[in-house]
């Protein structure tokens, strides 16, 4: 009887600790999630502060929301098509991966069974660059051949006659590094340009362009 009673006891100071331990738990896990609450809040309210304040109605977003055509661009006039008309007409469109730009209806990029990302890379990985090549980018369009060859180690020089192209490029965050001053841009007809250039003074030439009818650069 006196064992019994001892295991008893043993067993409900066992379960005590353990209830003691839980709670100790559950309080733990309610600071961090205080904390957690706190932090987010903060950075929220930092977000915040950078965004641009406007109204945007239910019905514009609906209509944003059902647009899978086009890519949107986030200003304090509030939020507006990447699209804009200039002699030609100019759009991001959105892709799979990153987004590609259309002239007039034409894409800079293969879009079908596979993505503008993928089809540069695959281009960058045919040629076998080494570190300090010097690379011709003609048509710059969206800039990631360039950029994909820049992180290669490659000394890029990018050709694009379209100053209109290089505008929607600085809107496309997938085309920032090309504005970061790594890469020459040279904004010319690149059938004249490279003239000035002498015999085998670049590595690899890469010209890409939508359609040979639009490949002058």
């Amino acid at each position: 009887m006196k064992k019994s009673l001892a295991s008893l006891l043993a067993s409900q100071k066992a379960n005590l600790k353990i209830r003691t331990t839980f709670m100790g738990c559950q309080r733990l896990i309610r600071v961090h999630l205080w904390l957690i609450s706190l932090i987010l809040c903060e950075l929220c309210a930092s977000v915040a502060e950078r965004l641009p304040n406007f109204f945007i109605g239910i019905n514009e977003l609906k209509s944003i929301l059902k647009d899978k055509t086009s890519v949107f661009s986030v200003s304090p006039q509030g939020i507006s098509k990447v699209c804009f008309f200039k002699d030609h007409f100019y759009k991001l469109v959105p892709t799979e991966g990153y987004p590609t730009i259309e002239i007039n209806g034409i894409r800079m990029h293969q879009t079908k069974n596979m993505t503008p990302d993928q089809d540069t890379k695959l281009k960058i990985e045919l040629l076998h660059i080494f570190k300090n090549a010097t690379i011709l980018d003609i048509c710059t369009g969206p800039g990631y051949t360039a950029i994909e060859a820049y992180k290669k180690g490659a000394e890029v020089t990018t050709i694009e006659k379209d100053i209109c192209v290089l505008e929607i490029d600085k809107i496309n965050p997938y085309s920032k590094e090309l504005f970061e001053g790594g890469i020459k841009i040279i904004i010319a007809d690149a059938f004249n340009e490279v003239k000035r250039f002498s015999v085998s003074y670049f590595d690899f030439i890469v010209h890409d362009p939508p359609r040979f009818a639009l490949s002058p650069g």
